[in-house]
């Protein structure tokens, strides 16, 4: 239903309703019941098939992924000629076709399941703990782990890591994480699956932003030869050893010439990711795949968004890894990516994800599978109606709308929660609620209470009524599917 024609009323109501959910998930998992079966060969239009799986994932991705549309204005368009432009349709999510690209033993591309990674913790010159991280992960879910790679030294530890594995029966592929340092990649190329790169970085070194005082033709044309210098030397290598490459834009982390040219903006995510990319196309090399992180989840989708529609014009189709980087920990870290690789995901787009926690590596895969699990619900479902919309897919803005005049909501972020006063005003219900009980026994209203509460509860006994009644009295709203039992203004 999130792709219907929505009146302002129900893109309120949805929104509301998707911050009760964010809010009050932890009570309430949800479970996941879909798997793709992976096929061989290359990219091709259509769906794989489907088979049952073990429930799976979280509540809290499943509501802010399918969600994310009211939320982050997602754009939908409105002729099958505007779709191609980043999304193969504008009433259903059809996953966009793209090339098999082999990681390993894992195939990345449209026509095989979407493909889990995570990233190890461990200082990767220890290459006995990573190696363990690596089985944990692996054992959660996990079908890529990637290791940091600063220097020589974790370089060569990856040759001990991949031996690890492979005597403990695992062949999971490893992906090592390049920043600045062009031969220890070529290096590290002989032990590992993938190698990503930087294009920030990879050619440009540290940014000093006294290098450039003005751009010329002739210094963009240097600046380009000296990255192709860098990389012909890895892509070369890689095309050897049959390896792939992941051309991964960090929006924190563009180069002074691309700042220079194109400001911290998702266009200039885009130019710096097509820069690497022709430079592997001259050199025949095409097992390389694209992502565009940012820390900020409406800079990443416009990004993706962009590049996507470029590819589209050029003709490309190289897979896409997901990831909103850096986003943190618990609930916050989960809404980040949710928002981000699940709005994403309902346009089609993505081969690979990852869900970026500050937590333990293992612990990214529950929202990875949730997300997974979202996306495979959603490829599944029937197409709505066409209908029309002319947002813009590549800015982003707040919609005006007009709230239901019985319903108080915020037009600056409506807070809904699941709170229910069974007992009377106890302190369950005032944690909940974020209401401040007064010392004469009234309750109060502050910047941290709820606008809305959820009563879901049957009956409504008469303490609850009463406690109900100073809710409302407090400038609280009150939403249920029957008002019957409840006071006055519900």
């Amino acid at each position: 239903t999130m792709r219907r024609p929505r009146t302002p009323w129900t893109a309120a109501a949805a929104a509301a309703v998707c911050v009760a959910l964010v809010l009050t998930v932890s009570a309430s998992p949800l479970a996941f019941s879909l798997r793709r079966t992976p096929a061989q060969g290359p990219a091709m239009r259509g769906a794989p098939a489907l088979e049952p799986a073990e429930p799976s994932g979280t509540a809290l991705l499943a509501a802010v992924a399918v969600l994310s549309g009211v939320l982050f204005a997602t754009y939908r368009p409105t002729t099958q000629a505007q779709a191609t432009r980043y999304a193969e349709s504008a009433t259903s999510t059809v996953r966009r076709p793209t090339r098999t690209v082999m990681v390993g033993t894992v195939p990345i591309g449209s026509q095989h399941r979407i493909a889990l990674q995570t990233m190890t913790t461990s200082l990767t010159q220890d290459a006995e703990a990573t190696a363990d991280q690596i089985v944990r992960c692996a054992d959660a879910g996990a079908d890529l782990v990637r290791v940091t790679v600063q220097g020589m030294v974790q370089a060569r530890a990856c040759e001990h890591i991949k031996e690890k594995l492979h005597q403990r029966g695992y062949q999971t592929p490893v992906v090592a994480d390049i920043h600045f340092t062009p031969k220890v990649a070529l290096k590290v190329a002989d032990f590992v699956d993938k190698v990503r790169v930087n294009p920030g970085n990879f050619a440009d070194g540290v940014k000093t932003f006294d290098k450039i005082t003005e751009l010329t033709p002739e210094i963009v044309a240097a600046s380009k030869a000296a990255i192709e210098t860098a990389l012909v030397p890895l892509i070369e290598k890689l095309k050897k050893l049959g390896k792939a490459m992941r051309i991964g834009v960090n929006h924190g982390s563009l180069s002074e010439r691309i700042l220079f040219q194109y400001g911290d903006s998702p266009e200039g995510m885009v130019a710096s990711a097509f820069e690497f990319a022709e430079i592997c196309r001259k050199h025949d090399y095409h097992d390389f795949i694209f992502s565009m992180k940012s820390s900020n989840p409406q800079v990443m989708v416009q990004a993706y968004r962009m590049l996507v529609a470029r590819m589209n014009d050029a003709g490309w189709d190289y897979p896409l890894h997901l990831g909103v980087t850096e986003a943190g920990s618990g609930t916050d870290g989960r809404i980040k990516s949710g928002v981000g690789i699940g709005s994403l995901l309902q346009d089609g787009l993505g081969d690979t994800i990852r869900v970026s926690l500050t937590e333990d590596p293992w612990l990214e895969l529950p929202p990875n599978l949730a997300l997974r699990g979202t996306f495979e619900r959603a490829a599944a479902a029937p197409a709505v109606a066409p209908f029309e919309d002319a947002r813009n897919p590549f800015e982003f803005a707040r919609r005006e709308v007009d709230f239901a005049p019985d319903v108080p909501m915020n037009p600056d972020g409506t807070v809904v929660v699941r709170a229910f006063p069974a007992h009377g005003v106890d302190e369950a219900f005032l944690a909940a609620s974020g209401l401040r009980l007064r010392a004469d026994g009234d309750l109060q209203r502050d910047w941290t209470a709820a606008d809305l509460l959820l009563v879901e509860e049957e009956p409504v006994t008469p303490a609850a009524r009463a406690a109900l009644e100073q809710v409302v009295a407090a400038g609280v709203g009150l939403v249920a599917r029957s008002v019957e039992d409840l006071p006055a203004g519900a």
